[in-house]
This record gives C-alpha cells, sequence and structure tokens, in this order.
C-alpha cells in the first residue's frame, strides 16, 4: 500500500502546524465546519431521494404498460425496464458515504481552465463535492462531482509541487446521512490569499483534523473489504484511470490494496466507457467464493451494480466442480499442452474403420466403405462446425452413399425424391446403421469425454504422450468422480471444440413438446369447461398465457448464464494461481484483451513458480502493462489479438416462415427471429418475461378473481396492471398495426356523422308525414284522443321503425363486412372476422334510440294539431311561426359569430380544443339560422328568374321558400355530410402536402451509410456509390467520438463535423443549422442538453467550451473548425450522406446501395420505407373517409328522396293546376329536380365553405409548429361538391317522375 507522503520539507505541514486553532476556539470552529457541511450533505441526499422516487416511478409506469403493441415496442418497453431497474441499484448503491470529500479551487486557475459553473454549492466553480456519483439538481446544476470525472482527478492527484489549481482538500466523514468530523489538506500555500471562504488567514484559521490518511490508518479493520475511494492516493489513482484497453498488471503484496485499487478501476472503466460495457458487462474472477463475498459491497458502493462475479470451477453454467486434488495435478491440468491435447482427443472420436463394415438394413446387406467414411469426415471438418454440430454433415452425407446402396441392391429408383427419403429413413432408423456411424463419428459432451480421458489411462497415454507417466498418474481418477475448479478450463476448452450436443437438444425439445402438449391439452379443458372464448381465444393462444413470465433479466443475469458470453473488460484476482488452460478460457470471454490482472507472483502456491507475468500471460497473446499497487506502475499499449486455434460459435439460419396475424407482426418490426430461449441467449438477446397470465378454476367469478390478484400483486409491485382477458384483448386489438390508431380515430369521428345526417333525415321525414296526417290526427281528436295517446302512436311507429331499420343494416352490415374481409381486399384480415352479439345487439339499440330521439320534435308537434284546424284545413298564428323562425335564426347568428371568435385565439395559440369548442358553436348556429339562411339564397336565386326568362326556376324558388323549415332540414342533412368531410379532407391534403418538408426537416438525407473508418478506401467507395443509378451525389461526414461535460457531469457523445455548405447540395434541408458556428454545439432533445447550456468537448487534441443550441435532424454537431482543434487533425471514423435522384429516397435506390457496399461492413439506412408506410396510411385514411362519407350520402339521399317524394304528394293539386294551364310533363319534372338540385347547392357550398375554414383553422392549431402549411385540396373538393349535387339529382328521379305523371282531371279531384 502507498505510504503517507513525506511531508517535513513541505511548506504544507508548516501552514497546518501555524493556522491550526487551540482549545476552545478550536472545538467552536470544528463544529461550525461540520454543520456548514451537514447542510449540503443533507442536500445531497435530498436530490439522491429525489432521483430515486423519479427512477422508481418511471420503472412502475414502465412496467404497468400495455401488453399490445410491435415487437419494436416491447423491446423499448423491455429496455426502459432494465434501465430504470440498473438506475435504481446504482443509486441505492451510494446510500452509505454519498459525498466523502470537497475540493476548494484557486480562482484563478477555474478562469485560466475555463472551468466556472453554476450550483447551490459549486460558488462559482471555485468549489466542488466529490461523491461516490455524480448528482445534479432539477436545474441541471452540479450538487456532487462524481469521483471518476476528470475534474475530481486534482482531488486525487494534486501534491504542493504540483497543486493542479487545488488550495484546499477536505475529507468528510459521515455515517449514514450524518456528518461526523471533517479532515483538511492545505495544497497550495500561495493560493490562499484566493481561496473561497475569505482570506488566506481565514482559511487557514479553519483548517481541520491530521489529514485523511492518517485518520484512515487509525481507523480499525473488520472482516470486510470497503472501498477506498475517499483516501485514493495519486499513485493508486493512475491506475484507476488507466484506459481500458490492452492488459494491465497490478501487483503488490500483501495487504497494499491492489484489489481494491482493481476493483474501483472497474467503476471508473464503466464511467469512462459506459456505452461499451453496459452492452457487454464485466467479469470479476477471484480464488474463491469466500472473496467474492468478501469484495461484493465495493462496486454497489461505488455506483456500479452491472458486474458478473465468479471462480475459476463456476465458469461454465451447469458444471458443478466440488472435487477435490492435489495441486500438482491442478498444476498439471494448467498447461498450454491440453489444447492440443483436446483438440486431439476431439479428432479421435472421428474414426475411419480398418475394413468395410457390414449393415443389415430390412434383410438386405450393405457395406460401410471406408472411403465414403474418410470422405465423409473430410467433407464435416471442412464445415468449420465443431464436432457435434459438424456430425450433421457426416451423417448425411454417409446416410446418402448408403441410400444408393440399398436403392441399387432393391432395384428402386433412388432418384425418385420420395422414395429416396423412405429409404434414407429406413437407413437411418436401421440399429446396424446407427451403430456403425456412431463408432465412426461419436457425439459426446466436454464433461463425459474429460471423464474418459481421467478413467482410460490407455486412452490418455495415446492421446497425451507429451506427459510423463508420472503426470499422467496424478491427473487419473475413477469415472463417476466429481469435476475439479482445475478440470473447468478443459470443460470449456472442449465445449468449443465438441459444440452443444444434438442428443442432448433433441431429448430437451422431446420435453418441451411433451410439456407443450399437455399445456394446449391442459388449455382445451379449461376453455370448455368455462366457456371462454367464443371462437376468439384458442387452447394454443390460452397456453402461450399460462406459461408464467417473469421480470426482465439484467445483463449480468444473461452473461452469467451464458457460456459463449463475450465480456468489455475481465478482472482476474489472485491471478499469479491461474494456468495456460485459463487463460485461453478467459481470452474467449474477452476477444478485445481488455484486462486488469491482480496479483504477486511472490505469493504463487503452486510447484513450479513463474518467472514473469509475461510468462503468466503467455496464453492470451498480448504483452502486458505492469503498474504497481504502491505506485509506479506505467500504462503500456497490449496487442488485442487472440491465439488462433481459439473457436468461436455462431447462430445459423435454417429457414424463413410466414406467420401468420396472430404473430402481431407488422412491417416495421423488421422480421421476426424464431429460435430457442437457449439460442437466443446465445445471440445475447433478452429471454425473461415481465407478464402473468393467470388461469380461473371452472365458475369462478372473473370479476372477483381479478379483484383477488390485483390485491395480492400490488402488495408486491404497487404498480402492476391487472386486466382480464376481455380488456387485454380489447387493448391488443386497439393497437393492432401501424395506422390502426389513425383509421379508428377517423371512423370514431365519422360514425358520430352518420348517425346525425339519420337523425335529421328520419326527423325530416316523420314531420313531412305527420303534416301529411293532419286531417287524420284532427278526425282522431274529434273522437277522444288525448294528446298523450297521440304521442305514444307516433313514438311507437318510431320504434318499430327504427328497430326493424337497424336489425335489416345489422345484417345488411355484417355480410357486407364478412364479404369484405374474405375476399382479402384488406390487408392483414384473412379469416378472421370476429362477431361479437353484444355489438349487433348495441347496433340495433343504438339505431332505435336515434330515432326515438329524432321523432321526439315531430311527435310533439303532433300533439299541438288542434281538430277544428285539422277538420277546416286552415292555419293558424302564420305570423307568430315566422318570427319565431327569424328569432332563432337571429340567436344561430349570434352564436356562428361567438364561435367563429372563439376559433381565432385557439388557431393562433394553437389549441385543438379551443378551435373544436368553435367550431361545434358555428356548426350549431349555422343549423339554428339555416331556415333564414335558405329562405334568403333562394329568395336571391328567384329573383334571377322574376323577369319571366326562368320562369320554372323562380317557381322552384317561390316552392322552397313556402316551407322554409323543411328545405332548411333537407339541406342540412348534405351540409353536415359536406362539411365535416372538408375539415377532413383539407387537414390530411395539408399535412400529405407538407410531408417532404416534414421529412427534409426531421431527416434531411435520403440514404445514410454508416461505418466508414480511417482505413477505409473512401476514394473507392465514394466512386462506388455515386456510380449507383439513381444516386445523385455523396459527401463525407466526419464522426467524433468525443467526451462531453456540462455542469461538472461528463459523458460520451458522438458528434459530426458538418460543413453547411459543403453538405447543402447533398442534404434535402439544411434547417436547424444556421446558428451553428466554431462556438456553438447543435444538438437535439434527445441528448437531454438545455439551450445554451455551455458544454465542454474533449477530444484526442484537447478541450473546447461550446454553447449548446437545441435543434432537431442533426443529432450532435460542430464545425469542421472546432472538431481541428478536438482531434488535430487525426483522422476520425466518417459516416456518407448520399442525395438520390428526384423527390426523396425510394426502396430500390437503397437496395442498390447496399449490394453495392455488400461486404465491406458498412450499414445503409434510408428513409424510403417510412414515406412509403405514410403514404399507405393516408391512402387507407382517405379511402376510409370516403367510404363513410359515401354511407352518410347515402342516407341523405334517401332523406332527400322521402322529402321531395313528400311534397310531391301535398303538392298534386297544384301540379294539376299547372298541367292544366298549359305546363307539359318535361317543365314538371324540371321544376321537382330544380327543387331538390337547389337544396343539394346550398347545403354542398355552405359545407364546403365552412369546412374549408375549419378545416385550415384545424391545422393551424394543430400542425403548424411541425412545418405544416395549410392547403386548399380544390379539385377533392369540387368533387365532394359535384358528388352532392349528384346525390340531389338522383333524389329527384323519382318524385320527379311521378310529378311527370300527374293528369289535370286526376289531380283537380284530389281532396
Amino acid at each position: 500500500m502507498t505510504q503517507p507522503r513525506d511531508t517535513h520539507d513541505s511548506p504544507t505541514a508548516t501552514a497546518f502546524a501555524a493556522g491550526r486553532p487551540e482549545g476552545a476556539a478550536a472545538e467552536a470552529s470544528r463544529e461550525r465546519e461540520i454543520a456548514s457541511e451537514q447542510e449540503v450533505v443533507d442536500l445531497a441526499y435530498r436530490e439522491l431521494d429525489r432521483q430515486l422516487a423519479e427512477a422508481r416511478h418511471s420503472l412502475a409506469v414502465t412496467e404497468a404498460g400495455e401488453v399490445s403493441g410491435t415487437h419494436q415496442s416491447r423491446g423499448e418497453r423491455d429496455a426502459y425496464a432494465v434501465h430504470y431497474t440498473n438506475l435504481i441499484s446504482s443509486l441505492e448503491g451510494v446510500e452509505d458515504r454519498l459525498v466523502f470529500g470537497r475540493m476548494d479551487l484557486d480562482p484563478r486557475a477555474v478562469a485560466a481552465q475555463g472551468r466556472a459553473s453554476t450550483g447551490p454549492v459549486t460558488d462559482s466553480g471555485r468549489r466542488h463535492y466529490v461523491g461516490r456519483t455524480g448528482l445534479q439538481d432539477a436545474q441541471h446544476r452540479e450538487v456532487v462531482l462524481d469521483w471518476r470525472a476528470p475534474l475530481a482527478r486534482a482531488f486525487y492527484q494534486a501534491t504542493a509541487s504540483d497543486p493542479m489549481g487545488l488550495v484546499r482538500r477536505r475529507h468528510i466523514e459521515t455515517r449514514q446521512r450524518t456528518v461526523l468530523g471533517v479532515e483538511d489538506e492545505l495544497i497550495d500555500v500561495g493560493g490562499l490569499e484566493t481561496a473561497p471562504g475569505g482570506d488566506g488567514r481565514a482559511v487557514a484559521a479553519g483548517l481541520q483534523g491530521e489529514g485523511a490518511l492518517i485518520a484512515a490508518m487509525s481507523t480499525a479493520r473488520d472482516g470486510r473489504m470497503s472501498d477506498i475511494v475517499a483516501t485514493i492516493q495519486a499513485e493508486q489513482d493512475r491506475i484507476v484511470t488507466s484506459g481500458g484497453r490492452g492488459v494491465l498488471v497490478v501487483q503488490g503484496g500483501p495487504g497494499t490494496g491492489k484489489t481494491a485499487v482493481a476493483l474501483h478501476r472497474v467503476a471508473y472503466l464503466f464511467y469512462s466507457e459506459r456505452e461499451r460495457l453496459e452492452r457487454s458487462g464485466v467479469l470479476l474472477v477471484g480464488p474463491s467464493r469466500t472473496f467474492l463475498r468478501y469484495v461484493e459491497q465495493v462496486l454497489p458502493s461505488l455506483g456500479e451494480t452491472g458486474v458478473v462475479s465468479t471462480t475459476l470451477a463456476d465458469l461454465v453454467p451447469g458444471v458443478r466442480a466440488r472435487g477435490a486434488e492435489t495441486a500438482a495435478a491442478a498444476e498439471v491440468k494448467s498447461r498450454q499442452v491440453w489444447a492440443t491435447i483436446l483438440r486431439r482427443a476431439v479428432r479421435d472420436l472421428q474414426r475411419v474403420p480398418d475394413s468395410p463394415r457390414p449393415i443389415v438394413v430390412d434383410g438386405t446387406r450393405l457395406e460401410l466403405d471406408p472411403a465414403d467414411v474418410r470422405e465423409a469426415i473430410g467433407r464435416a471438418r471442412r464445415s468449420g462446425r465443431p464436432h457435434n454440430l459438424a456430425r450433421e454433415t457426416f451423417v448425411l452425407w454417409l446416410l446418402g452413399r448408403l441410400t444408393d446402396q440399398l436403392a441399387s441392391a432393391t432395384h428402386q429408383d433412388a432418384s425418385d425424391p420420395d422414395a429416396r427419403a423412405w429409404i434414407r429413413e429406413s437407413i437411418r432408423t436401421a440399429r446396424d446403421a446407427r451403430r456403425e456411424i456412431n463408432l465412426c463419428w461419436m457425439p459426446t459432451t466436454p464433461v463425459g469425454l474429460l471423464e474418459r480421458l481421467w478413467a482410460r489411462p490407455a486412452l490418455l497415454e495415446r492421446l497425451a504422450p507429451e506427459l510423463g507417466a508420472a503426470d499422467r498418474a496424478l491427473v487419473e481418477r475413477a469415472a463417476g468422480a466429481e469435476p475439479t475448479p482445475a478440470d473447468v478450463p478443459l470443460i470449456d476448452e472442449l465445449a468449443e471444440l465438441l459444440g452443444p450436443s444434438q442428443d442432448a437438444q433433441a431429448h430437451r425439445a422431446r420435453l418441451e413438446a411433451h410439456r407443450r402438449r399437455e399445456l394446449v391439452s391442459y388449455a382445451a379443458q379449461a376453455i370448455e369447461a368455462q366457456g371462454l372464448g367464443e371462437g376468439m381465444v384458442s387452447a394454443e393462444m390460452l397456453a402461450d398465457r399460462v406459461e408464467a413470465p417473469g421480470p426482465s433479466l439484467t445483463l449480468a443475469e444473461r452473461a452469467r448464464a451464458d457460456r459463449t458470453w463475450t465480456y468489455g473488460h475481465i478482472v482476474v484476482d489472485e491471478a499469479q494461481e491461474l494456468g495456460a488452460m485459463a487463460w485461453r478460457a478467459l481470452a474467449r470471454r474477452c476477444p478485445v484483451r481488455s484486462f486488469t490482472v491482480v496479483g504477486d507472483l511472490a505469493q504463487y502456491s503452486g510447484p513450479s513458480a513463474p518467472g514473469s507475468w509475461a510468462d503468466v500471460l503467455a496464453a492470451l497473446g498480448t504483452q502486458a502493462s505492469t503498474g504497481d499497487a504502491a505506485g509506479g506502475g506505467a500504462r503500456g499499449t497490449g496487442d488485442a489479438d487472440g491465439t488462433d486455434d481459439i473457436v468461436h460459435t455462431s447462430p445459423t439460419i435454417v429457414g424463413v416462415v410466414s406467420p401468420g396475424a396472430d404473430a402481431g407482426l407488422d412491417k416495421g418490426t423488421g422480421g421476426t427471429v424464431y429460435a430457442t430461449v437457449d439460442q437466443f441467449e446465445a445471440m445475447g438477446a433478452i429471454t425473461s418475461y415481465n407478464h402473468l397470465y393467470v388461469t380461473a378454476r371452472p365458475g369462478t367469478s372473473t370479476g372477483a378473481l381479478v379483484d383477488e390478484v390485483a390485491e395480492t400483486v400490488h402488495a408486491v409491485r404497487p404498480g402492476a396492471f391487472v386486466v382480464d382477458a376481455d380488456d387485454a384483448v380489447a387493448e391488443r386489438a386497439a393497437s393492432a398495426q401501424s395506422g390502426g390508431t389513425m383509421v379508428a380515430m377517423v371512423l370514431n369521428l365519422l360514425t358520430p356523422v352518420c348517425a346525425v345526417v339519420a337523425g335529421i333525415v328520419i326527423a325530416t321525414t316523420f314531420t313531412t308525414l305527420v303534416a301529411r296526417q293532419n286531417r287524420t290526427i284532427g278526425l282522431v281528436r274529434c273522437i277522444g284522443a288525448s294528446r298523450r295517446q297521440i304521442m305514444l302512436a307516433v313514438l311507437r311507429t318510431a320504434v318499430v321503425t327504427g328497430t326493424a331499420g337497424s336489425v335489416v343494416g345489422v345484417i345488411a352490415g355484417t355480410a357486407g363486412a364478412a364479404l369484405l374481409i374474405r375476399s382479402g381486399v384488406i390487408e392483414n384480415l384473412d379469416a378472421h372476422l370476429t362477431i361479437s352479439p353484444v355489438s349487433l345487439a348495441g347496433a340495433v339499440v343504438l339505431g332505435t334510440l336515434v330515432t326515438l330521439a329524432a321523432v321526439l320534435r315531430p311527435a310533439h308537434r303532433a300533439t299541438r294539431i288542434s281538430p277544428l284546424v285539422a277538420l277546416s284545413g286552415s292555419t293558424v298564428g302564420a305570423k307568430r311561426v315566422g318570427r319565431g323562425q327569424r328569432l332563432a335564426a337571429i340567436t344561430g347568428l349570434i352564436i356562428a359569430l361567438a364561435g367563429a371568435v372563439l376559433v381565432v385565439p385557439g388557431t393562433t395559440g394553437h389549441n385543438l380544443y379551443i378551435v373544436a369548442g368553435g367550431a361545434v358553436l358555428v356548426v350549431l348556429g349555422l343549423l339554428a339560422a339555416l331556415p333564414l339562411l335558405v329562405s334568403l339564397i333562394v329568395g336571391l336565386i328567384g329573383r334571377a328568374g322574376s323577369d319571366g326568362r326562368y320562369p320554372i326556376l323562380h317557381l322552384a324558388a317561390r316552392n322552397l321558400v313556402r316551407n322554409p323549415g323543411r328545405s332548411a332540414a333537407t339541406a342540412a342533412t348534405l351540409l353536415v355530410c359536406v362539411l365535416v368531410g372538408s375539415v377532413l379532407f383539407v387537414g390530411l391534403f395539408s399535412f400529405t402536402s407538407s410531408f417532404q418538408s416534414i421529412v427534409n426537416q426531421g431527416s434531411p438525407t435520403d440514404i445514410t451509410v454508416f461505418g466508414v473508418t480511417p482505413q477505409t478506401d473512401t476514394a473507392a467507395l465514394t466512386s462506388t456509390v455515386e456510380s449507383t443509378e439513381g444516386v445523385e451525389s455523396t459527401i463525407l461526414v466526419p464522426s467524433l467520438d468525443l467526451t462531453q461535460t456540462v455542469d461538472g457531469a461528463t459523458d460520451s457523445i458522438d458528434v459530426l463535423s458538418i460543413n453547411t455548405s459543403a453538405v447543402a447540395p447533398v442534404v434535402r434541408s439544411t434547417k436547424g443549422l444556421e446558428d451553428l458556428d466554431d462556438r456553438t454545439l447543435i444538438v437535439g432533445e434527445l441528448y437531454r442538453i438545455p439551450d445554451g447550456a455551455a458544454v465542454t468537448l474533449t477530444g484526442p487534441a484537447g478541450d473546447v467550451e461550446l454553447t449548446a443550441r437545441v435543434r432537431e435532424g442533426w443529432g450532435a454537431a460542430i464545425t469542421p473548425a472546432t472538431a481541428e482543434r478536438l482531434t488535430g487533425g487525426e483522422p476520425t471514423d466518417a459516416i456518407m450522406w448520399v442525395r438520390t435522384t428526384g423527390a426523396g429516397s425510394s426502396e430500390s435506390v437503397e437496395n442498390a446501395v447496399r449490394q453495392a457496399t455488400r461486404g465491406q461492413d458498412l450499414m445503409v439506412r434510408g428513409s424510403a420505407e417510412g414515406r412509403n408506410e405514410f403514404t399507405d396510411l393516408m391512402h387507407r385514411t382517405v379511402f376510409t373517409i370516403c367510404l363513410v362519407m359515401a354511407a352518410a350520402l347515402i342516407i341523405a339521399l334517401s332523406g332527400l328522396a322521402n322529402t321531395t317524394d313528400v311534397s310531391v304528394l301535398e303538392r298534386t293539386r297544384e301540379i294539376g293546376l299547372l298541367r292544366a294551364t298549359g305546363t307539359d310533363r318535361s317543365q314538371v319534372r324540371r321544376l321537382i329536380v330544380i327543387e331538390a338540385s337547389l337544396l343539394a347547392l346550398i347545403g354542398g357550398v355552405l359545407g364546403v365553405v365552412i369546412g374549408t375554414a375549419l378545416g385550415a383553422a384545424g391545422t393551424l392549431a394543430v400542425l403548424s409548429d411541425g412545418g405544416i402549411s395549410v392547403f386548399i385540396p380544390y379539385l377533392p373538393l369540387a368533387g365532394v361538391l359535384a358528388v352532392t349535387l349528384l346525390v340531389g339529382l338522383a333524389a329527384a328521379l323519382r318524385p320527379a317522375g311521378r310529378a311527370g305523371r300527374v293528369t289535370p282531371v286526376t289531380a283537380l279531384a284530389t281532396d
């Protein structure tokens, strides 16, 4: 361990002694200092509690998220859950001694280095509190500086000869959350006058204690290792902060703290290389389980929990090495020669027989030819696969040769695929064939093969001639003995050479298949017993949900269970005890050769001590640098190459499937990999579950079970989400696929429109019918019927009509949906029709209720008919009615005006709710004022024909004005349809027309090529890409791997070096780069850097302080001049931006670029897929709008036809008079058609004008901040208006024909 520094000739000691207070004054000063530091410690713990509460809340919200969604969304949810879990563990781990130090810096050094920062405790950057993790408050101001941050280096490395800008170093001693004492070291006497806290005398007077190191040495040691983060010395700090590449050896005698230094180095590497190590993890290999328990608290207390700790005996999952043997035997097994011996042992399993071997298959004698076996072995070995996996190639080739023999001997056609398959299967299942093939290529397991070596001396002697008889005797043992720790590296070596056993895999597959069959059978019984499903839930689906999920595994848990996991860094303690085979096993687990090796060659306990660390680490194939735990170690560069004969395995794709709709796939997931759990673990994928499915016993109440399960689950996990099967199915349906939400939103908006239109049509029709029945109602009133009876009669008619119509509509709609779904026109809905009786009944009830609501006003009007008025045929109160209509119209106009006034601030303030409220008022006011508006508009039109030029037009206008209420109601049906359609069309077409602008701003590059390194031939790459058809131009953009420091918090960041003028011809938009200059860092919101914050970027050549500007679309970007200052002109990685011809990228061009760059370790990403998905979504939405609008217009057409027909019946005498005065049939028909067309034109024009205005207002309110501009789709709106006129014409054809057939005699005879 490093000894205390000699301070006899140090100015520190002199000042320390001169400035120390005495007696009561000293105690008072000490209490003041402790109280002052307690305030800071309290603030730090409050911030820790706040961040812990936020992380726990975020984890609860994440875990309570919906089960449904795409694979991508579920993967993101699991990743967030793991992130929050790790964050909580890290924050909980630093609870003890959160703050342990304070740095008082010389203000001159702060100003010179530009390190001034704001914060509640930093005193403009002159004071920093050092702790186990970095903490910032809600305003991103520094509270605690992470001990691993570059700024904290002065706390550990500053000396009197090199103060590094540090005036005073204070160590703060705490227990739980209470400050017990402080210990000060005065580093720079010359900085006293400018030190924080006042003049030099005041600072000197406030010095406390005898120095942190002496205080630490006086503390009694217990039986557990604790961290030394508060007392790391400068020499140790140089080891801790060494880079993570290569091999670093930390050597020291017993008790020197070398293990603690290595563990602190792991924590530092997690901080400085977090992106790399969070993906791969760190492996800590200790000499014993007792040792692991001894050090298990150190890393969590330093803020890190993602470390896998193990012993050599537990290195291989599933192997329990509990056997014992002598040190001499263990030394023999550790030798490098075993790599050759074990490879030879595996080759020995591949044997060529001396002579042909007889095989009898179904009574036919075949021969296994040695030449065929030799050829099969050669083919299998050339496959490069491990022994057990290569056996498949060996067996298939031999079966093919034997198949030809059997086909020839039995005169069968071996060229016929079916016949050949039967022959091969007969040979494969024949006992002789299986025995002889196995003898030629024996499958085995690593443990089994090693056990045979130890138990068979003759076999060992033949395979290991390099070993002497004494050495072989040491390793021999009886069959069945437990493996020893020295066996584990040999088992690991064999696992690489052999690969997984196919017999073991087949056995596991059979067990899994049997378990699955039982589970499906149980699910089927449960469905039958409880009446579940009703066609929606199959036994397979229920079985999938019964398999209990669990929480997501952390990286450490997944790595511990996976023998083939590769780590980013490995720490080995007592490394002098490891032999060559152990180092080979560790080398396989860290291909980048990033090791921290801890040990002492003098403590080697084996029979033959190594001469140097180079001898110990020879199996790694790398050179190491050595650092003494007590100081003096220098960092060297290690070779990361491994030995050539280390075997690595990878998964193999064996097929591509096209799953059904129940797989829950969509185009955005990028496909799905189907594999076993073991294979997923081998690929590093998440194999955990986070949902629990509960199956109820027959007869159990679902609601009661949900409540009971929720109570039980919430006691353990308060944020958990408990739902029953129906709710889960509804949630899954609600989030079935991309784009469904928008289409559902449009349907939810247009369905009420259809209901409103139907209600208006029904109300108009019944009003007309009641008017037609005036005399009949009057007669009924004359014979004693009450108003209530009249009301009930009308309502009964409405109920019967509404129910019958709803039933017919439900039947027709269901049949139409079935035909549409089964036709395959709608993608992903093939044969997945779900009919719910509840939904059908609800539709019938809803239709009936709409009918009843619409008939209430006509029914009430029927009760007001007087018997006298009905019998006499006269009218009463016409003037009063006219005044009422005018009053209603004026009120409606006022309401509409108020709504329009409300829309304006909602549009300018981008508040959709205000705009929607104003729009509702506008529509309601318009409907109230519609009778007056129709009268005015029709009157103006009638005046055009008043001079005799257009007599039929004039007459049609007069007829419409005679009953403005009915005319307004008829026009209202079309107005509502056209208005809503215009609103949606303006919004959708505005979004579509601005889509290119949105894409250009959000993703300004058509194609991006990643993976360009300094070693890439960029000239050839540029030439290759630019010669691709469809590519217009390219540019290489340097990508820098830098370190960012914001308010004392340091993290890694990838930054692009962008020359705005150079990239302008390649990118689609430079929006967001306007503020980019040599003093600015452009970042997106994803980086969580506040706009205007000071950011220090550190690169290989130095650091630069920049001002952050939050702008989207570019990631993190700086200018080339700034990049030059950070890199010193050294080559860096880069990306290539590609511009394509035309308006944007296409899949064909992207695929062509991928094909052109294939084999160069490059990744190509384009924007065509997102563009195509958006276009498809827009097409589906417009199609949906058109369908629903068509349905609404059909409803309007039927209503318009009914009212026109009733109008013709009412005016039969009038039409007869027209015929009698010389009007011909064609003129009568034109009269009726013109009346309907005028109403359609009025409704259509008003709907288009007002709908366009409201649609533009809504578009500006919702989307103007996203680069959207209003676009008026004149052609589609004109089409809507034309369709509206066609509806009017179609509605009038039948009534016009009936009117034309009326004769004068018949009309005059009508009562």
